[in-house]
């Protein structure tokens, strides 16, 4: 959503800058394609008016959505081009601010097709395009002015290079941004397995004594009781005991380690283990 925020910015910059060029032209007295170039001017503005509210909404942005907005960009540009002299206008090159847009925000698929556009486009301006005085050039030849030849054999390479490089940089950038994501994550997910290993720790050790005072003084109970319901009930807290006992124990060893460690066991003895502490939280069922 920022990078569309900002092409929008970058088209209400192209229609100001081409609506007080146009006006220069006015005052000038240059002969122009005035009311062509101000309907194209009036459909980017609409364009860039339903861009801005598209940004209200909520749903995501995705990349191709982005390059769609890329890809208008490219197509307006053009149309404004062909109206004012075509790839004699000085401003052609602005077909890279819309490649380099595409280079850094985009994949390398979208970023080629976006390169294969503008050279397109461009070497269609050399001899497609409504003419304006004004860039006509200083010599004329038979073939194409080497002058308009150069600035368009100097618009390939600079796309080529920013085709390359720039999204060469991005991606790397991209790669060492989740890097430095991924380990901001396991830093913090270390942080709180140790603050809850220390809690666990600091648990279970004040639980370990009222723990084995009870287990003693039950076992001493179970001894001086005679044989009885109430030696059963002795023998089912002692149980009960040993059972937080060993779940302290587990917690201890837990606590202890400082990275998860995924330990292996049959299926067999899983059951086994739910299955006895199920019966030991439920004394009154038979196994």
């Amino acid at each position: 959503a920022t990078n569309l925020q900002r092409l929008c910015l970058s088209r209400v910059i192209l229609l100001i800058g081409i609506s007080v060029a146009l006006a220069i032209a006015k005052s000038q007295n240059i002969t122009v394609a005035t009311t062509s170039i101000i309907w194209v001017l009036s459909i980017l503005a609409l364009y860039t008016t339903l861009c801005w509210f598209r940004l209200q909404q909520s749903w995501p942005i995705t990349e191709q959505e982005f390059f769609a907005h890329i890809f208008s960009d490219i197509c307006f540009l053009a149309t404004l081009l062909y109206f004012s002299g075509g790839a004699t206008n000085p401003f052609v090159s602005y077909f890279l601010i819309p490649l380099a847009i595409s280079a850094i925000t985009l994949p390398w698929a979208y970023t080629i097709t976006a390169a294969i556009l503008s050279v397109a486009a461009y070497s269609l301006l050399l001899f497609f395009y409504v003419p304006v005085a004004i860039y006509a050039p200083s010599h004329h030849s038979d073939g194409l002015n080497i002058h308009i030849l150069g600035m368009w054999i100097n618009f390939v390479l600079s796309a080529g290079l920013i085709t390359y490089f720039v999204v060469g940089m991005a991606t790397a950038l991209r790669k060492q941004q989740q890097t430095i994501n991924q380990q901001k994550e396991d830093n913090l997910r270390d942080q709180q397995i140790m603050a809850v290993a220390t809690l666990a720790a600091g648990t279970a050790h004040e639980l370990g004594t009222p723990l084995a005072t009870m287990n003693v003084l039950l076992d001493e109970l179970n001894q001086q009781s005679e044989p009885g319901e109430l030696q059963q009930d002795i023998a089912l807290l002692l149980e009960q005991v040993t059972r937080c006992k060993s779940i302290l124990t587990k917690l201890t060893n837990t606590a202890q380690i400082s990275h998860a460690v995924k330990e292996t066991i049959t299926l067999t003895v899983l059951i086994d283990e739910i299955l006895d502490n199920w019966l030991l939280m439920r004394p009154e069922v038979s196994s």
